[in-house]
């Protein structure tokens, strides 16, 4: 497949950690940096391809790009600010999914790649090369009638604003090349298109209970400057002293915690009126790492409950 590059990486545990690459994509550097990160600080520059993954015994890490803080419930206000002792909140994915209608396609070809035009509203960083790389198209062809499904990795994306496509001069195009071939070169196709998650981790300042984006994991640095590189930890032991309820724990059978769309963490307690309606609405962020029973032999509030994180392993 063209552009398609393989990284073959050796996976050696050392103290019980390793790096492990993820799947190629353009735009990315240090491809061979297998190197173990300080978790707890910040790259002002890319050290590791977005995305790569981090294993420290059982914690788990992803390394991402902070774009800033939002600033209003639509979700699309970035702010470019430093952020505001982060540590041990969440940080959300703002990657929008763009919809594309088979007119504003201009065709695919019969191995990887895919032509459209740059309808977006949000205009920005998307007119520019490698905007979409490493993230995924999801959609159909309208032609024949079956409309047959598929799902591919956008390994490369070349915006240009002007080209020609089978013959046509086209304006605001960008190339799409996938991790494999669509069934047929489709005339007729619609999809939606969302950029690499992990380069557009930021942190919500509103209201706890009014958001709209999937968490991608809790930062682990204080005060990150925006644009700049952080590790989020999606998995494992991890300390939060962010709780929307500062006293989690003397209830019985609160030990599940849900995420809330300022980052916090919420209790929630077994068999009680879900407040919030933590089940429905807000990620499932993990369970109390201890006991809050043992300490006094009852129910036990503890300001800053130690959680084992479960978002991705």
């Amino acid at each position: 497949m063209s552009d398609k590059i393989q990284t073959i990486q050796r996976i050696v545990a050392k103290d019980g950690s390793y790096i492990q690459l993820p799947p190629w994509y353009s735009g990315e550097e240090n491809w061979a940096n297998l190197a173990h990160p300080n978790v707890y600080v910040a790259d002002s520059k890319v050290e590791y391809p977005r995305g790569t993954k981090y294993v420290e015994g059982e914690r788990v890490f992803r390394y991402a790009i902070y774009d800033g803080k939002l600033t209003a419930s639509t979700w699309n206000s970035i702010a470019d600010t430093a952020g505001d002792d982060l540590m041990g909140k969440a940080l959300f994915n703002t990657g929008f999914a763009q919809d594309y209608a088979s007119s504003l396609v201009y065709g695919a070809g019969s191995t990887v790649d895919v032509w459209t035009t740059v309808a977006s509203t949000v205009v920005g960083t998307e007119r520019s090369n490698d905007f979409y790389s490493g993230g995924w198209m999801n959609g159909k062809d309208t032609a024949p009638s079956d409309a047959r499904m598929f799902f591919r990795r956008i390994t490369k994306s070349v915006y240009s604003a002007a080209k020609t496509v089978n013959g046509t001069a086209r304006t605001l195009v960008t190339t799409l090349t996938l991790d494999q071939a669509l069934v047929n070169s489709f005339t007729a196709m619609t999809f939606v298109l969302t950029p690499n998650p992990w380069k557009h981790a930021a942190w919500f300042s509103g209201d706890a209970n009014a958001g709209y984006s999937p968490v991608l994991g809790v930062s682990m640095v204080n005060n990150p400057t925006a644009n700049y590189n952080v590790w989020l930890q999606t998995w494992g032991e991890c300390g939060t002293a962010q709780i929307t309820n500062a006293a989690v724990g003397a209830s019985e059978r609160e030990t599940s915690f849900y995420i809330m769309s300022d980052g916090s963490f919420q209790g929630l307690a077994d068999g009680t009126t879900d407040t919030y309606g933590l089940r429905g609405a807000y990620t499932y962020a993990g369970y109390t790492l201890v006991s809050t029973v043992t300490e006094s032999g009852s129910g036990q509030d503890e300001s800053y409950p130690i959680l084992f994180l479960r978002l991705s392993p």
